[in-house]
């Protein structure tokens, strides 16, 4: 089965919460609170999902912060507020800051050529820059299509990606559509594991820049300054306390998830993340606290097409409204995991949804929630 690690919509909160006793102050809504509990339980049901983690923050009040059924069927543990999930192409929007946190420290720029960074035999001549490759317009194919999905179980090495890569024919010129590709993202990674390290001592600013473990420099660059403690790459983690295992469903019956090597979803969408820190991360971004105002501007700016079209996407970030209401968000779908963030700026709104079943459809019980806060249409 052909696993995508994508999905339409993401979200955040305006002010940076640094603890989950901040977080855990409900908002005096007991009527809202059970209308989201039935319409989580009722996606449950319906879905067989066994478990669910849920966060609703407007403003500074959180309205719903918990989790519902198991994180792993075989023990029965529960999901809280601290359960990590896969949070697949949520992941993305992290992956985007990291580049352009190197973008502000001067190591690259945006409209750098990626054969600045790789061999040239992956772009067959052509100029795609890093931008570009960030914001789905590029044109080349993705890696992991379905002719290598039996390689799925085995370690990604870069080294293997690059083979995959090698001489692929685009499947439109660069920059005259959007077409969501999980490709651009390994890339974007493996520059920021080139780049992400301090520059040599030898050297001072100018000097060789020493290569960092891409999770060891989002947690530094991050995690780290906006209390995220339960945030990491999740790659080479056969055993992660807190974790909820993944299923999906087959002939009705739910069955552990096909088996996936999370290599290869590195930059893609390897981070394990908590509701709580998905809602401290985007509180951070939209309030200031993670990029320059340049760089965030360039992050949540829709992309532009060859013709002037203008996409509903940015840099690791969609941007397409939701019930007629501005959006900012992203989701994810793995194996074993269907997962959402999404922030509306107008109404200082969050929520996030992660789920581990596959067919979870993270994005309906969002939309559902929306509605129940909002108003309106889903």
């Amino acid at each position: 089965m052909m696993w995508h690690l994508r999905g339409p919509f993401l979200g955040v909160a305006v002010l940076l919460v640094t603890s989950m006793t901040s977080l855990a102050a409900q908002d005096q809504s007991p009527g809202l609170v059970a209308r989201i509990d039935s319409i989580v339980e009722a996606a449950r049901k319906a879905r067989s999902i066994p478990g669910v983690a849920v966060a609703v923050v407007r403003g500074t009040d959180t309205i719903v912060l918990k989790g519902y059924g198991v994180a792993d069927l075989e023990h029965g543990a529960p999901v809280t507020a601290n359960t990590r999930f896969q949070i697949a192409s949520i992941s993305k929007q992290f992956t985007a800051a990291g580049v352009l946190r190197l973008a502000e420290q001067g190591k690259l720029r945006l409209e750098d050529d990626l054969t600045r960074f790789v061999p040239d035999y992956v772009t067959n001549g052509r100029r795609v820059t890093l931008s570009e490759l960030l914001a789905h317009i590029h044109g080349m194919q993705d890696y992991n299509r379905p002719e290598v999905q039996v390689e799925f179980p085995l370690p990604l090495t870069q080294r293997r990606f690059l083979e995959l890569m090698k001489d692929q024919p685009f499947d439109f010129p660069v920059g005259e559509r959007f077409l969501y590709r999980n490709t651009g993202y390994y890339f974007a990674a493996m520059i920021i594991e080139q780049l992400g390290g301090r520059a040599g001592s030898t050297g001072g600013g100018g000097g060789p820049i020493t290569s960092k473990p891409y999770g060891d420099f989002l947690r530094e660059a991050f995690f780290e300054r906006l209390g995220m403690a339960r945030t990491l790459d999740c790659r080479n983690r056969p055993v992660l306390e807190g974790r909820a295992h993944g299923y999906e469903s087959e002939n009705g019956v739910v069955v552990n998830a096909a088996p996936l090597d999370w290599s290869w979803a590195l930059g893609v969408g390897s981070l394990c993340s908590t509701v709580g820190d998905l809602v401290r991360w985007t509180a951070g971004l939209h309030g200031g606290k993670v990029l320059s105002p340049e760089m965030y501007a360039r992050m949540t700016t829709p992309a532009t097409l060859n013709d002037g079209t203008k996409t509903e996407y940015g840099l690791g970030l969609a941007l397409a409204p939701v019930g007629g209401r501005r959006a900012i968000g992203h989701g994810g779908g793995a194996p074993g995991y269907s997962t959402t963030l999404v922030y509306y700026p107008d109404e200082r709104l969050t929520i996030a949804v992660l789920t581990n079943h596959s067919g979870g459809n993270a994005d309906a019980i969002h939309r559902a929630i929306a509605a129940a806060v909002l108003g309106g249409p889903r």
